[in-house]
């Protein structure tokens, strides 16, 4: 399954590094990362912004026994908190995160790991999966 990185209200190059790529799965593997990497810029006007996740083209396609299936939602925005506008150090997690008001509801939950990837997890099954 492919994945990209795109602009929310975030510009990519000044407020994130761009990315895009294809996640793999094996036979009974529930998920897969990928890491987006924020920038810490000192902007004119502080203030939170948002990347957009998106993913498509699950493979294989042709195989009806292996097929993937993309389900719906197929994007999830991540929140960038400012640090200096929130007095929050990069990188802390984002623990004003509303289920409820999310975009895309089958969002449930958005972590941090020790080793800086983001886990995002949902009710709603990507494929094989049930979350990124």
């Amino acid at each position: 399954m492919d994945y990209e990185v795109v602009d929310g209200t975030a510009r990519s190059g000044e407020d994130f590094i761009p990315t895009s790529g294809t996640l793999n799965f094996e036979p009974g593997q529930p998920s897969a990362t990928f890491n987006v990497t924020i920038l810490n810029g000192n902007e004119f006007k502080d203030q939170n912004e948002t990347v957009v996740l998106k993913l498509m083209n699950p493979k294989p396609l042709n195989d009806i026994a292996r097929r993937a299936v993309l389900g719906t939602p197929n994007i999830a925005v991540l929140n960038i908190i400012d640090d200096e506008l929130n007095n929050v150090p990069p990188g802390v997690q984002d623990t004003s995160f509303n289920q409820g008001a999310a975009t895309d509801d089958f969002v449930d939950t958005v972590d941090i790991q020790d080793d800086e990837k983001y886990i995002i997890g949902g009710a709603g099954a990507v494929g094989p999966t049930k979350g990124i």
